[in-house]
């Protein structure tokens, strides 16, 4: 059970009450302990490998002032400690502790020890996939979302994100329920040795398929149609991963911005390898006899 092993609390710049928490795994009541942070307390970072990656990702780095060892944060298991940022409240990012190397002197009264965390999407990086069906392993046709339910559940198994949202730009068959409905045998995870494919790769391939992007927002995935929003279709198909049930909702524009929680960007946007203009030249050359002389001097 994820207990409660260290807090912190500050306002931003503008005035938001800020609470981060960090949980791991005990099977035991523990007291939890308040961080004194760094003037550069947080940030949380985006990152993508391309401007249409089918999976974005975010990490979080936590600057403490410490003269303690946190042993609790040691562990040998990729998910065992966690983090969450609250804003005003509301959950505004989670992710686990990245399994890195810290140190630090311990020579002077306090010390900076930054703590590096992901978000469950790139975490999913550690885990290979396997067969859902996990009592005789055997490989099904499984829809879309069976899934990627199940590879969420592998990482965040007390689904403190609960909700996906599918941009509704897509219909199967005239339903809007996209990923209950589009199948894939689950063989095509493995390779011919049987070697499993990480689970995040397992989903980007889906997401993929879909021409989306996935990201973890706030306290729900997204996976979002740039084309639709740039239209003005904000309609989602909204999944809950605890009672399997969807339903058609409309998110507002500033829902889906993530301008509104950034302060601070040092960013440029290049498109490389993109072609939309293709030349053709086409030669018409006068032929006067299409069949070669018999003694053509060109031959002898």
């Amino acid at each position: 059970m994820k207990r409660l092993f260290y807090y912190s609390e500050f306002k931003d710049v503008a005035e938001n009450s800020i609470r981060i928490e960090i949980y791991k795994d005990s099977d035991t009541e523990v007291s939890a302990t308040e961080l004194l942070l760094s003037s550069d307390t947080a940030q949380i970072e985006c990152d993508a490998d391309s401007l249409f990656s089918p999976v974005k990702v975010s990490e979080l780095t936590v600057n403490v002032l410490t003269k303690d060892v946190l042993k609790e944060l040691y562990s040998a298991k990729a998910n065992e400690v966690s983090a969450k940022v609250l804003k005003n409240g509301v959950l505004l990012w989670f992710g686990f502790l990245s399994p890195n190397v810290y140190s630090s002197d311990y020579t002077d009264e306090t010390n900076l020890l930054s703590l590096e965390f992901v978000d469950t999407l790139s975490q999913l990086d550690y885990f290979k996939y396997r067969y859902i069906d996990t009592a005789e392993n055997k490989s099904y046709i499984r829809s879309f979302y069976a899934i990627i339910t199940s590879i969420l559940d592998r990482i965040d198994s007390e689904r403190v994100i609960d909700e996906i949202y599918l941009g509704n730009s897509l219909q199967v068959s005239g339903s809007n329920d996209v990923l209950g409905t589009m199948m894939i045998q689950e063989r095509n995870f493995f390779d011919e040795s049987d070697e499993a494919d990480t689970c995040k790769n397992v989903l980007s391939e889906i997401i993929k398929y879909l021409s989306m992007t996935m990201i973890q927002y706030e306290n729900k995935y997204l996976i979002l149609d740039y084309d639709a929003i740039k239209n003005g279709n904000n309609k989602y198909v909204k999944y809950d991963r605890t009672t399997g049930a969807n339903e058609l909702v409309t998110l507002s524009t500033n829902e889906i911005i993530v301008n509104k929680n950034i302060h601070e960007a040092n960013a440029t946007i290049s498109l490389g390898e993109v072609y939309n203009k293709i030349v053709v030249i086409g030669n018409n050359n006068p032929v006067s006899n299409i069949l070669p002389d018999l003694l053509d001097d060109e031959d002898l």
